[in-house]
């Protein structure tokens, strides 16, 4: 069980408020000293009084099944019915809301989840997050190959299956410490993508992007992760969905890109944006490393932009290369590679690397 404390100033309150300091309260007792989360989660709570005179609130761990119980017998039909029959090409961020204020009503208990926060600096619930990726995804899809055939294996809407797997990306955040949000969360998202309708393949695939975080964790110091160990990662991962790296790289990349650039801080601490497009990409030189290392075919294309580039004024990267090969220009065009040209990124630190 995930324990808070609340501190002693509270227990004053609720002294002078007259209310005894039993060692089980009725939590309608409590609710001008929970969280708003907890207020949401309020019946799935116990509350007790340590030795110490801390009062102690566990959040239970129930079975995901317990999170996802309907309101009423229809609702897994209701929502599998909309991934099968909706056309997400056009969802805006109005269709998003709306898909999740109706899984809100569909599933109550998913409904406290979504109106926790999502500790982030911007004090966000986690359904606003939660919309804020989708909002993102929406605008960094087209510099994807979102719909390219090699995906069919996996599934026939691949678009349909991110923004799916985008819903039910942090939904276990509220119930355990932020190094243990994945363990919480995969269980929850499984059972909700299987009973949303997809299959094992798709959800097998969905979980490899929600359980871990080797981009992030590439580009962020604290982690020390190797280039290495990130490029073996991914190619375990690729070989488990059934897809090459390339592939996989591509969705692992727009997963990231949606989810950390929904932070405003983020975004302007680690990405950088094409100016023409509205692209984004790492600036880490760790990142393009491990780019360059999936496909080293990326490394000629990029010394032909570099070969392009105005000798006295440097530009941004904005047409397909035209000394390389048809194959190696597809692949540029699908991933829309815009490396930018700023201090972090340099093509001799890329090369020495």
């Amino acid at each position: 069980m995930q324990k808070s404390f609340i501190p002693i100033f509270s227990l004053l309150m609720l002294f002078f408020s007259n209310l005894a300091v039993p060692t089980y309260w009725n939590k309608d007792s409590l609710c001008f000293v929970l969280p708003s989360y907890m207020q949401n989660l309020k019946d799935e709570l116990t509350v007790t009084v340590s030795k110490k005179g801390q009062v102690e609130i566990n959040v239970p761990r129930k079975a995901p099944s317990y999170w996802l119980k309907p309101s009423c017998s229809h609702s897994d039909t209701k929502i599998a019915n909309f991934f099968a029959n909706a056309n997400v090409k056009q969802a805006d961020s109005k269709d998003f809301k709306k898909l999740i204020g109706i899984i809100k009503k569909e599933y109550p208990h998913l409904k406290g989840l979504y109106e926790s926060p999502s500790y982030i600096t911007e004090d966000h619930s986690l359904e606003q997050h939660t919309l804020n990726v989708l909002n993102q995804f929406n605008e960094q899809k087209k510099f994807y190959s979102i719909h390219a055939p090699y995906y069919k294996k996996i599934t026939h809407d691949m678009e349909k299956l991110m923004i799916a797997t985008i819903l039910v990306h942090d939904i276990g955040k509220p119930l355990g410490a932020r190094n243990e949000q994945h363990k919480h969360t995969v269980p929850i998202a499984k059972e909700a993508l299987k009973r949303w309708g997809f299959t094992r393949v798709e959800i097998d695939f969905a979980l490899t992007l929600i359980d871990n975080d080797i981009i992030g964790e590439l580009v962020q110091p604290k982690y020390k992760m190797k280039v290495k160990d990130a490029y073996n990662t991914l190619s375990k991962l690729s070989s488990t969905v059934g897809l090459s790296m390339n592939a996989y790289f591509e969705m692992q990349m727009l997963f990231f890109v949606s989810d950390a650039s929904s932070y405003p801080f983020i975004r302007a601490m680690a990405f950088t944006e094409c100016k023409k497009n509205k692209s984004l990409y790492p600036t880490s030189k760790k990142f393009w490393n491990l780019a360059l290392s999936v496909n080293k075919k990326w490394l000629i294309a990029y010394k032909c932009f570099i070969a392009k580039k105005d000798a006295s004024q440097k530009k941004e990267v904005s047409e397909k290369p035209k000394l390389v090969s048809a194959k190696i220009a597809s692949n540029l065009v699908a991933l829309n590679l815009m490396l930018p040209f700023g201090p972090a990124v340099e093509l001799d630190e890329i090369v020495s690397s």
